[in-house]
């Protein structure tokens, strides 16, 4: 008999299957009665099932040859096969890292040919691969209805109920004319771990499935629950997920291990879900095997005895014995079509070793939309694009921030009837600000919907109707609560499009009232002047508003870049000026062809650049300036993200004097970007005399009261620090 620490425990497991298989060890699992069609299904799992785990063995097998690098398999999961074999064509998959074979089997009956050699190419990041390009291994078929994803930590969760949510959206607003075009309603399958379920991302989505059936809401949607009783080498409680499952509205169990019982039962959550419109709680009783992932030494947490346990448990056993024992087949058959599916594994890799590997960055960047061609985008839209009308300045210099913010809302609701505009009391009210106030009462409920307390939720329900074709505008209501949901920026919207191919791209607008509350109002929580973390996200560009003259256009403009590009925009808006006019609108002289700065003024002398409070505080500044002799240029900076290097090497090459007013903190600040840049530029031009100042905002956190004013910049201390310097 083989030792344990003879053999990795992947070789082990390898090992005992195959002498039961060879040997025509059986388990029981003797049926009453069985169907022709029931044994052609399971025929089809069961291929699914060990082409799955053929792919797990090679998966560490080419680790250890330094050719694979990633190790996170499916062995003991197979059963969730059972989900594709029950499926219709036009339903959605968002997958756990642990239901390969549920992929397998999609591919299998939907687009046959080559998806063994695509499964390797993803595990060899090769650039041949057509989900993701090799970036990473990724559980997806876009043409198939199974989203890209490798989630781990349920981030997927609100991105699912958000997609069947935008179903049920659409179903709603295209209504068919009469009965006879009633069509199979399409249902969203999600599944995950039992470690994973107790996340927040998890814990939101599941609460807003049942917030939105409150509001009338058809929710088709299956929540899978793949529970093998380990958070990597932490136990799940003992009846943990079965408490909690059965505390949701409906709620259906399986040993994941028996591949009929699978069938069976996920055939009644599916006839449950597409009758009544209500999700189902799956809880899909699996076993671990081969470990966590290739690095797991699973003997230093669990028994031989537990680990035997595990083995019994093994899925690919008890089909293969159900086939056996229920379906006519010949223990030879079974071990025939063991070795069948690893011989098509082996030649997919063969096939696949000699493509190339992602090595470039390139290959690497090329699906991350970073900006750069910002300009070209511009001026390959048509003037009609970026507004409906050409906007009137003199109309609305008498107008606050808030009012044109509102107009440009407008814009977008008029111009494309799948906009829709959604956040936390954005309808009724308009707003903890007003902005969004009237809109509701325009375009109705279906366009602009209040939603619930929860950022993470808000993100997965418009990332689900993007990829339905609607276009959200997405409000959270102040830049700080954003961080509640920050991995669904990162892990989730921003990433689509790189772990996709390019193949699903998720366009939108998220606005947020953002910067220092200036007078005091607000604090912590309501006046977060630090955007960093969004910065450095690939894939994201950002806007910020600052003046009634300029938001129309700059909403309408993110509007059609967003399109354009296929990629989502962040805008900034400062709650400072929200109900301010126009500031010393007798010297703004606006160039239609800078979009992404305006000028404001001609003086020679230097240069302010700013962007949203700062805005105003370079104004008051040059006012004060000009009495001392001083005349300056204010430029202000709309387009954040990407770095318009256009705008920015103009004001270097014109101005011997630059400041920078940052109103966000010194550390990790904007400034640090350009101040990087204009460095680079200085050490390159020995001709050149130009001086950068960057004026930021202090390393803490913005206060109540009167010492938040001390935090930003000031004009006062602009002024200052203006004439110390042009003075000298």
């Amino acid at each position: 008999m083989v030792k344990r620490a003879d053999k990795a425990q992947w070789q082990i497991i390898r090992d005992k299957l195959i002498t039961k298989l060879s040997d025509g060890q059986l388990a029981d699992t003797k049926n009453e009665t069985v169907t022709i069609q029931q044994i052609s299904i399971i025929e089809q799992g069961f291929k699914a099932q060990l082409l799955s785990r053929h792919l797990d063995y090679l998966a560490r097998y080419l680790r250890l040859e330094k050719k694979s690098y990633y190790t996170i398999g499916s062995a003991g999961h197979e059963g969730n096969a059972a989900f594709a074999l029950c499926a219709a064509k036009d339903d959605s998959f968002l997958l756990h890292y642990r239901s390969a074979a549920l992929l397998l089997a999609r591919q299998q009956q939907l687009s046959p040919n080559n998806y063994v050699a695509d499964f390797v190419r993803g595990l060899m990041a090769k650039t041949t691969c057509p989900v993701a390009g090799g970036v990473h291994k990724v559980l997806g078929d876009s043409n198939l209805g199974v989203w890209p994803q490798t989630s781990i930590i349920a981030s997927h969760l609100p991105k699912s109920l958000g997609k069947a949510f935008a179903i049920s959206v659409a179903a709603s607003i295209e209504k068919p004319k009469n009965k006879s075009q009633n069509k199979l309603q399409p249902i969203v399958f999600c599944s995950f771990g039992d470690a994973s379920m107790n996340h927040a991302s998890a814990q939101a989505a599941f609460n807003t499935s049942r917030w939105l059936q409150c509001q009338a809401y058809p929710l088709r949607l299956i929540w899978i629950c793949e529970d093998n009783g380990l958070g990597i080498s932490v136990p799940s409680p003992k009846g943990w997920v079965e408490r909690f499952g059965q505390s949701m509205p409906h709620y259906i169990s399986a040993r994941g291990w028996l591949l009929n019982e699978v069938i069976d039962k996920a055939q009644q959550a599916i006839d449950y879900t597409r009758k009544h419109g209500k999700p189902v709680f799956f809880h899909l009783k699996t076993m671990r095997l081969l470990g966590h992932a290739g690095s797991d030494v699973e003997e230093v947490y669990l028994s031989t005895d537990e680990l035997e346990q595990q083995e019994y448990y093994d899925p690919i056993w008890h089909t293969a014995s159900w086939l056996v024992q229920n379906g006519g087949f010949s223990t030879k058959e079974i071990w025939q079509a063991y070795q069948n599916a690893e011989s098509e594994v082996n030649k997919a890799y063969e096939i696949v070793a000699k493509e190339p590997d992602l090595v470039s960055t390139y290959d690497a960047m090329r699906h991350i939309n970073s900006g750069s061609d910002i300009n070209a985008i511009f001026n390959n839209l048509k003037s009609n694009d970026l507004s409906e009308k050409k906007l009137e300045k003199k109309s609305e210099e008498k107008l606050t921030l808030a009012k044109t913010i509102n107009l440009g809302l407008n814009d977008i609701l008029s111009k494309d009837s799948k906009s829709v505009l959604l956040g936390e009391d954005v309808g009724k009210k308009g707003g903890v600000y007003r902005v969004t106030q009237g809109l509701q009462q325009k375009w109705g409920k279906r366009r602009v919907w209040d939603t619930l307390l929860d950022e993470q939720s808000i993100l997965g329900m418009a990332m689900g109707l993007a990829s339905e074709g609607f276009f959200p505008i997405v409000e959270i209501q102040y830049l700080a609560y954003l961080y509640n949901a920050y991995d669904q920026i990162r892990g989730e919207l921003a990433t689509t499009s790189f772990l996709s191919k390019g193949n699903i791209s998720l366009p939108m607008l998220i606005r947020l009232p953002s910067f220092a509350y200036q007078g005091g109002v607000g604090g912590h929580f309501h006046a977060e002047n630090c955007f960093a973390a969004l910065r450095e996200i690939p894939g994201l560009s950002i806007v910020c508003l600052s003046q009634p003259n300029t938001a129309r256009n700059l909403i309408n403009q993110a509007f059609a870049f967003s399109k354009e590009s296929k990629t989502p925009v962040l805008i900034f808006e400062p709650i400072a000026l929200y109900h301010q006019k126009n500031i010393y609108t007798d010297i703004y002289t606006e160039n239609n062809n800078q979009l992404m700065m305006s000028k404001i003024g001609c003086g020679q002398d230097a240069a302010i650049v700013s962007f949203g409070n700062g805005v105003k505080v370079a104004l008051q500044a040059m006012q004060e300036l000009k009495e001392l002799g001083i005349n300056i240029t204010v430029y202000d900076w709309h387009w954040l993200k990407p770095l318009p290097e256009k705008n920015w090497n103009e004001i270097y090459n014109n101005f011997n004097y630059t400041f920078l007013v940052d109103e966000s903190r010194k550390t990790g600040s904007i400034s640090e970007q350009v101040s990087a840049w204009w460095l680079a530029r200085v050490q390159n031009d020995a001709n050149k005399k130009s001086r950068l100042e960057c004026i930021t905002g202090e390393d803490g956190f913005i206060t109540q009261g009167q010492a938040s004013d001390a935090m930003v910049p000031q004009s006062k201390n602009l002024v200052k620090h203006i004439s110390t310097i042009m003075q000298k």
